[in-house]
């Protein structure tokens, strides 16, 4: 789930809508990740989070540009949480 946005990206303008602001989004990263850089990663977090989104953001340590059954996991306890499915 490495996942990025370049600084002009429309999305930023997108997300001041109160009714988009409020939608959780999710934001995984490899430490390892060498296509796609973890401080891109966190810079888009960052961003997106001082504009008021309701984002979360996880480093996982050793992972390259992949998924692996750890972070299928996160992604499962996340969703299971987010959508109150427990």
């Amino acid at each position: 789930l490495s996942s990025f946005m370049c600084d002009d990206a429309a999305v930023y303008g997108r997300v001041q809508a109160p009714e988009l602001s409020k939608v959780p989004i999710l934001m995984m990263h490899g430490e390892a990740d060498r296509f796609i850089r973890p401080s891109w990663g966190r810079g888009t977090f960052e961003r997106l989070q001082s504009s008021g989104v309701d984002v979360d953001f996880v480093s996982v340590p050793g992972l390259q540009h992949e998924m692996n059954s750890k972070e299928i996991q996160l992604l499962r306890d996340w969703l299971f949480k987010t959508l109150q499915l427990d």
